[in-house]
């Protein structure tokens, strides 16, 4: 990530605070944009052009990476 700008980090760092509440709570998976992708992949939107790609695990998320819409396809 310190290939991103500090305002950039900032959010993304953000985005993966916000992942605590709502992960085990699907319903709420909408509300903060949590996409789910294959098995356990999953997807979040830090802004309009970012998106942060994570895995979760049973005792853990694991950061996998950070990209554009078109990267995350």
């Amino acid at each position: 990530m310190r290939g991103y700008p500090k305002p950039a980090r900032v959010e993304i760092a953000k985005a993966l605070d916000r992942l605590q509440d709502p992960l085990g709570q699907p319903h709420q998976h909408a509300r903060f944009g949590i996409r789910k992708l294959v098995k356990n992949y999953f997807e979040v939107p830090v802004d309009l052009d970012l998106r942060l790609i994570f895995k979760v695990e049973p005792d853990s998320i694991i950061f996998v990476f950070p990209g554009s819409h078109d990267e995350v396809r």
